[in-house]
């Protein structure tokens, strides 16, 4: 009598016997000023960065007693020259190609957000809301 392995154990050896890989990111701002922690900061403001598979993340203080206000549709980014359009969080992905409203950080307070590039939205009529897109190099 011949023994059949299940699909299932089957299937969970080869799941097992892929490999792993984990990637170390060597970060720096170059602009406005070099910063390996991510932070740029001057009289009026402090912004820190933190880098995430898919979008930043970031803080901006408002050290001023007046409000600050960041135009969103003016605001991108760029990972080795290439320059993205975003999408911050509080709008949402949703509405990704529309015109963004503008935020105004208020004086002596915070704003937490993060930035979406819009080139790695991935629309589907079966996937809702739409995938992101690793922004960073996932790959050797």
């Amino acid at each position: 009598m011949k023994k059949i392995i299940p699909p299932v154990l089957i299937v969970f050896l080869v799941i097992s016997c892929t490999p792993s890989h984990y990637y170390t990111y060597n970060t720096k701002m170059i602009s406005p000023v070099n910063s390996d922690s991510l932070v740029y900061e001057n009289d009026s403001l402090r912004i820190k960065f933190l880098l995430h598979e898919k979008f930043i993340l970031f803080k901006i203080n408002n050290k001023m007693n007046e409000g600050i206000k960041i135009n969103w549709d003016e605001v991108s980014f760029s990972v080795k020259g290439f320059t993205y359009r975003v999408v911050h969080k509080e709008t949402g992905i949703y509405d990704a190609n529309k015109v963004q409203a503008s935020t105004t950080i208020p004086p002596n307070s915070y704003l937490m957000d993060g930035l979406i590039p819009t080139a790695k939205l991935v629309y589907s009529t079966t996937t809702m809301p739409p995938a992101i897109k690793a922004t960073f190099p996932d790959y050797d």
